[in-house]
């Protein structure tokens, strides 16, 4: 097997970055479910037991961020950076 060196944005469509509202998210602060990070397992893959909340107003003024059925996530900053995982809807 031959491997190529290409840049990412040749395979994929989109790299966007979420957000949550100021003050942050709590297992108990919305309705909407918001992965990040610390969602990402080390070795791949997603821990969903423990996921926090956005509050439905915060959810509707979202312009990205929005997970859509085979998105790639890769935790982008901290200690973690570079866990990835995916999502399967």
């Amino acid at each position: 097997m031959t491997w190529q060196n290409v840049d990412l944005s040749e395979l994929i469509e989109v790299i966007e970055s979420g957000g949550r509202p100021h003050g942050g998210a709590t297992q108990d602060s919305g309705e909407i479910p918001s992965l990040g990070g610390e969602n990402i397992r080390m070795l791949g893959g997603l821990e969903l037991d423990e996921v926090k909340k956005v509050p439905v107003a915060f959810y509707e003024q979202l312009t990205k961020g929005i997970l859509q059925n085979q998105d790639v996530l890769i935790n982008k900053d901290g200690a973690n950076t570079g866990k990835v995982g995916f999502y399967d809807g």
